[in-house]
């Protein structure tokens, strides 16, 4: 859909409530089970880690995962299995930075 026409403000103020009322209706649960079943086995530590972490973050009902990292690795694993939160990323590289930024 496109916000061109006569009146593409309303357009994009209509876009903009659909998409937040489709948020509420997502099961952040079971979109991480629906991942973790099918990603191969065995996992890695660390993805496993990371799979935990997206998990508690529905559990605990957390505003925020706050996540270090040099290489990249570690936020795109959390992402991954879709958390219902935002993910922040500490980095001190420009490249990660870039990356991981919306």
């Amino acid at each position: 859909e496109t916000a061109n026409g006569a009146f593409p403000e309303d357009a994009v103020k209509t876009m903009a409530a659909i998409a937040q009322n489709a948020e509420v209706g997502v099961n952040y649960y079971q979109v991480g089970n629906f991942i973790r079943d099918f990603s191969p086995k065995p996992m890695t530590t660390v993805e496993s880690m990371l799979c935990s972490v997206a998990k508690n973050a529905v559990d605990i009902q957390a505003g925020l995962i706050v996540v270090f990292s040099q290489t990249g690795v570690a936020p795109r694993l959390i992402a991954k299995f879709r958390p219902c939160v935002p993910v922040m990323v500490v980095t001190t590289s420009d490249e990660v930075a870039r990356q991981c930024n919306d």
